[in-house]
């Protein structure tokens, strides 16, 4: 080969290697074109992929928030801890109250509280069954006593009926006043007492009736005092007699106004009212006392009873023109209704109050209207008649007729004393009870009197 050959050569040699580097630059470019495009493709794209961390890195106060919302409730929960006491009473009042009695419209009702314990004495009798029957109604339980003979049947002629108390569910207790030994029981756990019984006489002896309503009523204090020291009140039933007989009739009788008993009855009621003032003042009883004066009303036998029944069988009934004194009347209801409204007065505690209706009726209407209503005109005789010599002669008849009674073994139809009140003009004040909101139900005694000759009717009585 020639020099000018190998010179050839040589140079397409070098030619062919400097070549080679740029067609292996080619890769390399396409692989860094294919890099920077595949850079780029994820540049763009990183953002995208990258908005989610952004958006929960804005969004991270969001969920801090109930971490600092915790911090602020933690006081509450502290609170609610030191509050613990209250929510366990709401959760001890709510279980009662889902026990409780619901009423028609499925609304809890709460639960009845504890029935006040009453005790009535001479239960059994005219008052004293329809005190029964007010505090029954009242929603009371009611502890009933009375002798033992007044318990086993009703008798009418001595006043007795405890056959009332039996069809309300209540059995009578068998205790005698005289006896102290025998009210232990029944004075145990009482809030309320209603001394009714009493020996209502105005023939018997006077070692009998201290005996039954001084003696009586100063053990029954002391029993009460003995047995229940979480006693309400008292309530004793005087008598609107024990004032006596005025000069200046015709003024109402007030209860600052002196007592002046007249005869040995209203003595010992006097005597009796007298223990339960001294225990109020000595002992802190708490007492209220009724002075009723003429009561009436159904199953009365005594006393206005007797007036109502005689008046509404007379055949000729006829009055003198001049009989125009007053009666004081008031219906039994009432009598009850009051001392029950009375038991819970504050304004009442150691204090009397008189019980008579709003009615002024004279001797002459009273005559006139129990006659109409059994169908019959009264004469009114004209003229005048010594209402004073009338009382006297009545009083001479009471007396004759209960030396008769006496000798028979049974009770005269008249008292002396009871005759004693005839024609007397006796007018009672009741502005004390009605200051502290009593309102009567017969505050005339003509509707009383009607509906009480009804149930004298209806019961075959007269």
């Amino acid at each position: 080969m020639t020099e000018e050959k190998k010179t050839a050569a040589k140079a397409a040699a070098k030619a062919k290697a400097k070549a080679a580097p740029k067609r292996a630059a080619a890769p390399k470019a396409k692989k860094a074109k294919k890099a920077k495009t595949a850079k780029a493709a994820k540049a763009k794209a990183a953002p995208k992929k990258a908005a989610p961390p952004k958006a929960k890195a804005k969004a991270a106060p969001k969920k801090a928030a109930p971490p600092k919302a915790k911090a602020k409730a933690a006081p509450k929960k502290v609170a609610a801890k030191k509050a613990a006491p209250k929510k366990a009473a709401a959760k001890q009042a709510g279980a009662r109250v889902a026990t409780a009695p619901r009423a028609s419209n499925g609304a809890a009702q709460p639960s009845p509280a504890r029935k006040p314990v009453s005790l009535v004495t001479g239960a059994c009798g005219f008052m004293g069954t329809h005190m029964v029957e007010m505090l029954h109604a009242a929603g009371h339980e009611v502890r009933a006593t009375d002798l033992a003979e007044a318990c086993k049947a009703d008798d009418r002629d001595k006043g007795r009926f405890p056959s009332v108390l039996r069809d309300l569910g209540i059995e009578p207790i068998s205790a005698d006043l005289t006896k102290p030994h025998t009210l232990g029981s029944i004075a145990k756990g009482v809030d309320f007492v209603f001394h009714v019984a009493g020996l209502f006489s105005y023939s018997a002896s006077w070692d009998a009736l201290k005996a039954v309503n001084v003696g009586g009523t100063r053990a029954l204090i002391r029993a009460v005092q003995a047995g229940s020291p979480g006693l309400k009140r008292f309530v004793m039933w005087g008598a609107g007699g024990v004032y006596g007989f005025r000069d200046n009739e015709g003024i109402p009788i007030r209860e600052d106004d002196p007592p002046e008993p007249p005869n040995d009855y209203l003595k010992s009621k006097w005597r009796a009212e007298w223990e339960v003032i001294e225990a109020g003042r000595a002992g802190g009883l708490p007492y209220s006392i009724i002075r009723p004066t003429t009561v009436y009303g159904p199953r009365g036998v005594y006393g206005a009873g007797s007036l109502l029944m005689g008046s509404a069988t007379n055949a000729l009934p006829m009055v003198p023109a001049n009989f125009t004194a007053r009666i004081p009347f008031v219906h039994v209801v009432d009598v009850c209704k009051a001392a029950l409204y009375l038991s819970g007065q504050p304004g009442a505690e150691g204090e009397i109050f008189n019980v008579n209706d709003d009615s002024k009726m004279t001797t002459v209407e009273f005559v006139k209207y129990v006659a109409a209503l059994e169908g019959r005109s009264a004469m009114v005789i004209p003229g005048f008649l010594p209402v004073t010599a009338v009382r006297k002669f009545a009083g001479r008849l009471a007396r004759t007729l209960q030396s008769l009674a006496a000798l028979v073994g049974t009770s005269s139809p008249l008292e002396a004393d009871s005759a004693d009140y005839l024609g007397r003009d006796v007018l009672y004040d009741n502005d004390k009870l009605k200051s502290l909101g009593y309102e009567f139900t017969y505050a005339h005694a003509m509707d009383g009197i009607r509906d009480t000759l009804r149930w004298y009717h209806d019961h075959g009585w007269i």
